[in-house]
């Protein structure tokens, strides 16, 4: 067998199994979003393409631990703008569903009371025992963004009142998905069990707010 052939080989073997579930995870919302054919739909998609991109820059090294400071700035922003997606697509869920939802200021008042909540919470308690160093801006404006995708879905919950309302634990499931990681790298507490935490609230969180969108 030639060098080239040999190569051809072993390239599949080198792909993290990280990167490979969050392929599968993006093949599910590709299914999904010809499924369903819906605005909302696609953002939603759109949201699992920037979130597979930032596993593969959060994921791509051999060894986890050789992830560089780039690696997690890009992994960041990725996450971010998913997470803005993210409240989109159900902001857009709310208005193809429950249109009257606009002229309901009560609706609009928990979902602001729970952001702000959870934002102050957050900051708070994590911000405490944690020094993000240089991060500190990034990390405060990932927490607001990923705590608004949260609300966002809570607040859906609060209206669909079906099962659908599991999109809400699907939210929740990515922030303390987020919040391990952040606990991993800002308070140097990596172990395997933490790292199957984050893949299994990842995965769970992800699924949920696919299937939901």
């Amino acid at each position: 067998m030639n060098r080239f052939a040999t190569a051809m080989v072993k390239t599949p073997a080198k792909v993290p199994v990280k990167i490979k579930i969050s392929f599968c995870i993006f093949i599910y919302a590709v299914v999904m979003a010809c499924v369903k054919r819906r605005i909302d739909g696609i953002f939603c998609l759109i949201a699992v393409i920037f979130c597979f991109a930032g596993d593969v820059a959060l994921n791509h090294r051999k060894n986890h631990n050789e992830q560089t400071s780039k690696d997690f700035k890009i992994g960041m922003i990725m996450f971010m703008i998913a997470h803005v997606l993210y409240s989109i697509t159900y902001y857009a869920r709310m208005l193809n569903e429950y249109p009257q939802v606009v002229d309901r200021g009560c609706n609009w008042l928990v979902f602001l009371v729970v952001d702000v909540f959870l934002i102050l919470t957050i900051t708070e308690t994590i911000g405490e025992r944690l020094d993000f160093g240089k991060y500190e801006f990034a990390i405060i404006l990932y927490m607001a963004v990923i705590s608004t995708s949260f609300s966002m879905t809570f607040c859906y919950a609060n209206i669909a009142k079906s099962i659908s309302s599991l999109a809400c634990v699907g939210g929740a499931a990515l922030v303390i998905s987020d919040l391990i990681i952040a606990i991993e790298k800002f308070a140097h507490y990596k172990t395997q069990k933490t790292r199957v935490m984050v893949w299994v609230t990842y995965i769970v969180g992800q699924i949920l707010m696919i299937t939901f969108a």
